[in-house]
């Protein structure tokens, strides 16, 4: 495991779960995973305040993993189109995604959220959307994302990032949740 190099605590205290994203065929036989960490006792209070509610709590997931599925089977959208982009802007940070060929293939956590949002921390998220991106067609080979989908407390915030989205041909296509 390599997940301890990225783990603030020791694994033993962390939930955890993956997916492949690709597998190298090559001699070397490297995966690419993904992987979700959650601390033990974050999911315990999560699965406790679902429990008072009288819900069944089968899965936490990431945000993501949880957009990819609202798309292809809440939406119906088909996910095997050209690269979609998806970008989270959460309360805490924001999530770049893109999704290539039906699944998800790159994530990244960007340090950007309604408590740290103000006039230059719009110049660093889309300095990080475009590093991003510029990783993403590099690494993957693959042509950029054709379309875009913003999602968060911050969708709306601010009409830049729409701006810059669209100035590199990736327009908005919505889905606010």
């Amino acid at each position: 495991w390599e997940a301890e190099k990225y783990l603030p605590r020791s694994r033993q205290d962390y939930s955890f779960d993956y997916q492949v994203l690709r597998r190298d065929k090559g001699e070397g036989r490297m995966v690419e995973v993904l992987l979700a960490a959650l601390p033990r006792e974050l999911a315990r209070q999560y699965w406790s305040v679902f429990q008072k509610a009288g819900c069944r709590l089968e899965v936490i997931d990431i945000v993501p993993l949880a957009l990819e599925r609202f798309l292809r089977y809440g939406e119906k959208v088909d996910l095997k189109e050209k690269p979609l982009l998806l970008l989270h802007l959460g309360n805490d940070c924001s999530t770049v995604a893109v999704i290539q060929k039906g699944k998800l293939s790159f994530t990244r956590i960007l340090s950007f959220g309604a408590k740290t949002s103000g006039p230059q921390s719009l110049a660093g998220l889309i300095a990080e959307i475009e590093r991003s991106l510029h990783y993403f067609r590099l690494e993957y080979r693959s042509l950029p994302p054709d379309r875009a989908i913003i999602s968060g407390p911050l969708r709306n915030w601010p009409s830049k990032t729409l701006e810059y989205l669209e100035t590199k041909g990736v327009p908005v296509v919505g889905y606010q949740t």
